[in-house]
This record gives structure tokens, C-alpha cells and sequence, in this order.
């Protein structure tokens, strides 16, 4: 017997999705060289980064995560997902994110 397929119309809202990173900090490290640890929504951790805190900007670890994490970012056609940054609770960080926000500053924010 043959097969048959079906093409399944995809809504637009579907490609909304974004690649959401949790970013943790351990406790009491706002400063100098810190670990911060990037989980994924599901909890498994996806990167982790050594960054001097008081002068690594948060933009600079958005397009960092973003270069790593590209095998993990689904494409399709023109569309492409985003690295969606939260804070260790799921709330979002503020968009758009200040150019001179260092790592430090976010984390003595919250």
C-alpha cells in the first residue's frame, strides 16, 4: 500500500518561541571572576562562563551565549530563534538590555 502524507499548516505564533537561558550566579558573587551557569527551561545546564563580573556587559553575554548555544537554535526559512535571558526564577531580563549594564550591576539589581 502507498503513503500518504499530509502537509500540517503551521501557525506563525508557533515560530515565537524562543531558546529561554536561566542565568545563575553563586550567592555573594557580584564581583571579579565569577561562574555563571545557563540552564535551559527544563533545567539542564547548556553552557557556563567565567566572566569578570564588574566589567563583562550583559549584552556581551547575550551575543556570547548566543554564538555558543547556535548548534541548539532552530531555523527555519528566514526565521530564526532567540536566546530568551532570565533570571534564575524565569523572569525575563529587561529588553532591551542597556549597552553599559555589566554583569555585576544586573545581579546587585535583584
Amino acid at each position: 500500500q502507498g503513503c500518504e502524507y499530509a502537509l500540517v499548516d503551521v501557525a506563525p505564533e508557533a515560530f515565537t518561541m524562543d531558546l529561554v537561558v536561566a542565568l545563575n550566579v553563586p550567592k555573594g558573587h557580584c564581583n571579579g571572576v565569577v561562574p555563571v551557569t545557563c540552564t535551559s527551561s527544563g533545567g539542564t545546564v547548556v553552557a557556563v562562563l567565567e566572566v569578570d563580573a564588574g566589567t563583562y556587559k550583559v549584552e556581551s553575554l547575550h551575543r556570547d551565549l548566543s554564538d555558543r548555544l547556535a548548534p541548539l537554535i532552530a531555523k527555519s526559512g528566514g526565521w530564526t530563534q532567540r536566546v530568551k535571558l532570565t533570571y534564575p526564577d524565569g523572569s525575563p531580563l529587561p529588553e532591551p538590555v542597556d549597552q553599559e549594564l555589566t554583569l555585576s550591576a544586573l545581579l546587585s539589581s535583584v
